[in-house]
């Protein structure tokens, strides 16, 4: 079955770092990311979206660094405390703190996921913080309910922390974590349906290659007609179906060269989790999913 982490970081600090974890965990079909980039009401985030997407989440990991974040508007949190009278009751310091416009947006996940009952795994960062009382306030206030943040010493010790905590708790091999799957849609599952022969001539055709062109190029095969009909969707279905007996699982668009170099240089973040993300070069982009594509044959 699978699962849901939500991710509670500040986005300014702690983007990049969120975004390779949500690349790592959403390679495998059991830990679905989720984090406040996803949710959005006509470009404002609201604290009613933010408990929302905690209720929907098994998970919450929480990593408290130099700043607060973001704070939600009072009316936003009048209407919270209004429609959930229990909060209050519970956590009388954090309402009146919430009530003061004093608690961050990521604050209040770590709230909401122990309102809600959900695990809740938390790190914070030995730096000095930029909102030290505030972030120092915050943390006294979870240990006075028995949550006790790991300290860690950066970002590298953080995320060897979370990867092998997470694969612990969720069972997930290496060969998961590893997993590389990139298609454009999300699967249409068992509402993809009368195209099953279809899907079989593409695993009859593929089947063969395997033992005679392991670790080796791969023969190419073509969908082709009329537009509309469907291959985009029948490729992607097939990718996932069949996503196991491949090392990758790639999709780029090729309407023209300048398309397809663009399409490539986009595969980068699935494909160089270190590449810095902050590198907005196409072509250096670009050179390295080449790179990649060349040292992972087969």
């Amino acid at each position: 079955m699978s699962q849901t982490i939500f991710l509670s970081t500040v986005t300014g600090e702690f983007g990049t770092v969120r975004q390779k974890l949500a690349a790592m965990f959403g390679k495998t079909k059991r830990v679905h990311v989720r984090h406040q980039d996803d949710f959005e009401d006509g470009g404002v985030r609201t604290l009613h979206m933010l408990e929302e997407e905690v209720k929907a989440s098994d998970s919450v990991l929480h990593l408290i660094g130099n700043s607060a974040g973001w704070v939600p508007r009072q009316d936003q949190v009048e209407e919270f405390l209004t429609r959930q009278p229990t909060f209050a009751q519970r956590f009388p310091d954090i309402a009146a703190t919430a009530r003061k416009g004093e608690l961050s947006a990521t604050q209040w996940e770590a709230w909401l996921a122990i309102f809600f009952s959900k695990r809740l795994m938390t790190y914070r960062l030995q730096t000095p913080a930029v909102d030290k009382a505030t972030q120092d306030r915050h943390v006294a206030q979870l240990k006075a309910f028995g949550v006790h943040p790991k300290e860690v010493a950066d970002l590298t010790e953080f995320l060897e922390s979370v990867i092998h905590n997470l694969a612990k708790i969720y069972g997930l091999s290496d060969g998961e974590m590893t997993k590389i799957c990139h298609l454009p849609y999300a699967p249409l599952g068992e509402l993809f349906i009368g195209r099953d022969d279809t899907l079989q001539q593409l695993w009859n055709a593929a089947e063969p290659c395997f033992a005679a062109n392991a670790g080796k190029a791969w023969p190419k095969h073509v969908l082709f007609g009329m537009g509309g009909i469907g291959k985009t969707r029948l490729a992607v279905e097939y990718g996932y179906r069949r996503e196991e007996d491949y090392s990758a699982v790639l999709f780029a668009t090729a309407e023209s060269e300048e398309q397809l170099k663009t399409s490539l240089a986009n595969l980068v973040g699935a494909l160089v989790p270190d590449f810095p993300a902050d590198n907005k070069s196409r072509d250096e982009q670009y050179r390295a999913v080449l790179h990649w594509l060349k040292h992972n044959p087969g």
